[in-house]
């Protein structure tokens, strides 16, 4: 894989303003602070390679040129309960990852994290900023090499280097922006709790401070994690999840 074309991109988003760099510190970043319009189209901030990514809690996010997907998608600001919109993201990219590698099976880490074969391969990260909503999404595609802290948690979805990612990033922001209105009936929660990680099995929560262990044992249909633990049930709406015990079959 090379430097993205972009001429290929905007035939296949053309319901998009496109943004489209080498190298940048962070899409993310540059999405929050850039002049735009929430009149105009959907803008989509592209990077082929990310010097500074990072997901929720400021974690990075190993971001190497040629073998991922890194993005910003820049819409007006949504009336959405923010665990539906979220997962509803996930979903959308499941679709899209489905559809080009229909033989893996990917499942959601609660609640913006994309996972194949107990390894992360994605997260998603929203964020609310004055005059618009800022979807960043990252993806190993075809990363080999890891940093020693990640190799034993990071994965990638394929070792073929030849595949387009033009084809693969235009089908998941199309995919999204098809599916936004959805996101608020919860119509993609059953597919969200079909194939979740996390469901029946013993976990451990970080929020702020604390940690919570307990077993997961549904999602709402607000997109909130319902916790059990020994002495009560929780409703999560935010948390970290650190370790995840599967329950023996």
């Amino acid at each position: 894989m090379a430097m993205y074309n972009k001429r290929l991109l905007e035939e296949l988003l053309p319901k998009c303003e496109l943004e489209i760099h080498e190298s940048v510190g962070s899409t993310q970043e540059l999405a929050n602070k850039c002049s735009w319009n929430p009149s105009n189209k959907p803008r989509v901030i592209i990077a082929n390679k990310q010097n500074n990514g990072h997901g929720r809690y400021g974690r990075a996010f190993y971001s190497p040129a040629n073998t991922g997907i890194y993005f910003s998608l820049i819409l007006p600001p949504q009336t959405a309960n923010p665990g539906l919109f979220t997962t509803g993201i996930a979903v959308s990219i499941f679709k899209s990852l489905s559809k080009s590698f229909p033989h893996k099976n990917f499942q959601f880490k609660w609640v913006n994290d994309i996972y194949l074969a107990d390894k992360k391969i994605g997260g998603i990260l929203v964020e609310t900023v004055k005059d618009r909503l800022v979807c960043g999404v990252g993806l190993n595609i075809s990363t080999e090499e890891f940093p020693s802290s990640l190799k034993q948690v990071a994965g990638s979805i394929t070792q073929d280097n030849s595949i387009m990612r033009e084809y693969l990033l235009a089908a998941i922001i199309n995919q999204i922006i098809q599916d936004i209105p959805n996101y608020n009936f919860g119509l993609h929660l059953s597919l969200y709790k079909e194939k979740s990680l996390i469901l029946n099995h013993n976990i451990s929560v970080k929020i702020n401070n604390e940690s919570l262990e307990g077993v997961a044992i549904d999602i709402t249909e607000n997109g909130e994690l319902v916790l059990q633990t020994s002495k009560q049930r929780h409703i999560l709406n935010s948390g970290e999840i650190t370790k995840i015990r599967r329950q023996k079959a």
